[in-house]
């Protein structure tokens, strides 16, 4: 997981390698809107190296979401990630003022069940 940061732990562009290729989430600086695609690295991203993020390494897409905000706008993606153990991991990516914030989504119950930290 790489990215590239903008400041105080917000991203402009963040980059996720899986097996089967790199989704990257950017900020649209006209819109303030996510763009998620696939497609290949950048060279200029640094590791990312906050919590929030690196808790997703060795997980898998399980399921992604665009999200739309009142006006119509796609200021959001999120992202459900499972392990081998069936342990999920959901994080929103928010676009605000030209920069990612990444957000856990709280699971709640199903989590303390589960037995998933």
């Amino acid at each position: 997981m790489s990215g590239v940061a903008c400041w105080d732990s917000r991203y402009a562009y963040l980059q996720f390698e899986f097996g089967a290729g790199i989704l990257i989430l950017r900020c649209d600086d006209d819109t303030d809107e996510v763009i998620a695609e696939v497609g290949e690295a950048r060279a200029d991203c640094q590791p990312v190296a906050e919590l929030v993020v690196t808790e997703l390494l060795g997980k898998s897409i399980e399921h992604a979401w665009e999200l739309r905000n009142h006006r119509g706008y796609r200021d959001a993606f999120q992202l459900r990630l499972i392990d081998q153990e069936g342990c999920e991991e959901t994080r929103q990516f928010e676009v605000a003022a030209s920069a990612m914030d990444v957000r856990p989504r709280e699971e709640g119950l199903s989590s303390m069940i589960s037995g998933c930290s």
